[in-house]
């Protein structure tokens, strides 16, 4: 896939998506309460790659745009990183998560344009695997608000993977084929070392449906005490022809040089317990060496939002959209009024006593969990 390339006539071709995206920025579209210092940088930055771009006078003025882009894209990433550290997170103003967004977007968009316009024999050595990270970054830590943001992160992130990086075990130029490796399952992984958590007895059993109650009978009377349906997401793909049970599939549907915010140690409550942002690919292999001590595991993520075809393989259950009572209860403040996450991870991992403020509905594929309810 050629993403942009010399025209006949000399000019150098790019991607409306970016061009539309240095449009966006430079009119500033929710950075008004940005200091008139940013914006201007901002409006002089995209002002610059638009012009050479478009009118395309000249390969080298293309470069030193761009070059002159990065740099002030750094420096306003490094501001706006501040900007988010001085704040609880639930409390960043959105200009500044935007800010964020924006600085990324601007590197990472300007070297890609530049490199796609240079021929293969002239091109500079970039880290394209640091872009992706960078991409990603703004998905995790800002959530990549402003329109049209996160198509263009996606847009960047698969036009990297398929003209820059090697899929990971691709034979190399040499014709060297790779060892051919037995597929790995999560049905590989340890039982959680020598550690196991113990389970209790059950003291009060709840309800165990083998057919879903339906939407009306839920609303009625199911939901005023927590029960289980066994086999009720039997169709879903992930189960069947988009295996999540496949670390491959998992792998493949994200591409490669992709990072993930995960959880390191057997529970938040404990002193060593800590958070780290760690490759895609590595975290699914270290799933299967399961120290007891150090496990690490992918907790209360809405994974879908960094890798949207996820969600294709799910069905969402339509209690999920019921309005229950007590109506002073707290909603979702998201588009759809549903919180989405995902946990995947090792045997072993514990959730301390807690209260959650919305209803919740669980999918369990893959692993026996054990939850104590206290009305």
């Amino acid at each position: 896939m050629v993403i942009a390339c010399f025209r006949k006539s000399g000019r150098m071709g790019i991607h409306w998506k970016l061009t539309e995206l240095w449009s966006r920025i430079r009119d500033f579209c929710d950075l008004e309460q940005c200091e008139r210092s940013i914006q201007f940088q901002l409006k002089t930055t995209c002002d610059s790659l638009l012009k050479q771009f478009q009118d395309a006078i000249s390969l080298e003025e293309s470069q030193r745009a761009c070059e002159e882009t990065v740099a002030t894209a750094e420096a306003l990433l490094i501001l706006s990183d501040e900007k988010l550290s001085s704040y609880v997170y639930k409390e960043v103003p959105t200009h500044w998560r935007q800010l964020y967004t924006d600085s990324i977007l601007l590197k990472v968009s300007s070297i890609f344009a530049c490199e796609t316009n240079i021929p293969t024999s002239g091109r500079n050595p970039i880290d394209w695997m640091e872009m992706i990270r960078l991409l990603d970054m703004a998905l995790i830590i800002s959530g990549a608000p402003g329109r049209g943001r996160r198509s263009v992160i996606f847009f960047l992130i698969d036009s990297i993977q398929t003209n820059y990086i090697k899929p990971s075990g691709e034979a190399q130029d040499s014709g060297e084929r790779p060892e051919k490796r037995r597929r790995k399952t999560l049905e590989d992984r340890p039982s959680g070392g020598s550690n196991p958590v113990s389970i209790p007895s059950v003291m009060n059993a709840i309800p165990v449906f083998t057919e879903a109650p339906s939407v009306e009978e839920f609303q009625k009377s199911s939901h005023k005490s927590p029960f289980v349906i066994k086999r009720y997401c039997k169709d879903w793909k992930a189960l069947s022809t988009n295996p999540w049970e496949s670390t491959d599939y998992l792998k493949a549907v994200a591409g490669p040089g992709r990072v993930v915010p995960v959880e390191v140690g057997k529970t938040y409550a404990e002193e060593d317990w800590s958070q780290t942002i760690m490759g895609w690919e590595d975290f699914l292999n270290k799933m299967y060496e399961c120290d007891p001590d150090k496990l690490v595991y992918l907790a209360q993520y809405n994974l879908f939002n960094q890798f949207p075809k996820l969600k294709d393989d799910i069905q969402l259950p339509e209690y999920v959209y019921c309005d229950l009572p007590p109506d002073d209860r707290p909603k979702p403040d998201v588009e759809d009024g549903v919180i989405l996450n995902v946990w995947l991870g090792p045997a072993g991992t514990v959730s301390p006593a807690h209260v959650d403020p919305y209803y919740n509905c669980y999918g369990n594929q893959f692993m026996t969990s054990f939850s104590r309810i206290k009305e």
